[in-house]
């Protein structure tokens, strides 16, 4: 069998080289594939239905040695836990999942990140909190069901009003729906003192909208971001505060606990990427 790991993308998502976790996940990919002498082809699937059923994720494994699905994949469009009792080398990024015995995840932090995010912006005196969080349709709803628990269960413990910590569902596939959604909120008389983005592409759309509407950053609204490059936010003004989930070292912890399992039948791969705040002149 050919030396080759496959990298899945589901078929439905677009403009994957201008996706900045995707873009840096493949990065830190191909650089470990490469130092390891493996090529890494990337891979998008289509669905096919066999006798009226649900459609199902079709892989043809003698085209790779193992195979990465770079975002949590639990109820999405691919059975992970399947595919490794079948025998088929698989990781993928996010918790672990349950029936995954023996840990083929990489956890870049996702929801420990936002919760030390919440934490940050009480302690610093926000209390009025508004979270902006991508809704697609290729995008696990559990994921998104999980936050909205731990936004829920923040603002019970700090006794903040439903109105106060809130989370922002918006549609990247509709065009204009989040600047609309950012521009009510801004011009609400509920307006928050603080918003945490998901991406630094809508960190873009809160300055636009804050700024032409003559309010100022951090002393009016204060805003934070998830962010995927680790300098980014420095060529914003005033500078952005972010949160770096370091995507790159996620796809090559990735490669690197595949070929460990597939050369030796061992790993010591950490599992967990380490993330950081990078606070800048955004917030107070």
């Amino acid at each position: 069998m050919a030396k080759t790991i496959s990298l899945y993308f589901p078929q439905d998502a677009v403009n994957i080289e201008h996706n900045s976790y995707y873009a840096e996940f493949m990065l830190g990919a191909s650089e470990e594939a490469i130092s390891r002498d493996y090529s890494l082809l990337l891979t998008r699937c289509q669905k096919i239905a066999e006798n009226g059923s649900n459609p199902q994720v079709f892989f043809d494994p003698s085209r790779f040695s193992a195979l990465i699905v770079p975002y949590f994949p639990e109820n999405i469009d691919i059975d992970v836990v399947a595919m490794l009792e079948r025998g088929i080398s698989v990781s993928y990024a996010g918790q672990r999942l349950p029936g995954d015995m023996y840990g083929n995840n990489i956890y870049g932090g996702y929801i420990h990140y936002k919760q030390e995010a919440l934490e940050l912006l009480y302690a610093q005196g926000y209390r009025n909190i508004a979270v902006f969080e991508m809704f697609h349709q290729s995008r696990n709803l559990s994921l998104v069901e999980s936050f909205r628990k731990l936004i829920e269960s923040f603002r019970i413990q700090k006794g903040l009003p439903e109105d106060k910590c809130r989370m922002v569902i918006y549609d990247k596939a509709v065009p204009d729906h989040l600047p609309i959604l950012l521009q009510s909120i801004i011009d609400s008389p509920n307006r928050p003192d603080v918003i945490f983005t998901d991406a630094v592409d809508v960190a873009v759309s809160v300055y636009n909208i804050i700024q032409k509407a003559g309010l100022r950053i951090p002393e009016d609204i204060g805003i934070l971001s998830a962010s995927h490059y680790e300098r980014s936010g420095e060529e914003f003004l005033p500078l952005l505060s972010t949160v770096y989930v370091n995507a790159r070292e996620m796809g090559r912890r990735s490669v690197r606990l595949l070929v460990s399992r597939l050369e030796s039948g061992e790993d010591e791969v950490e599992r967990n990427v380490p993330y950081k705040f990078y606070l800048r002149d955004s917030l107070k």
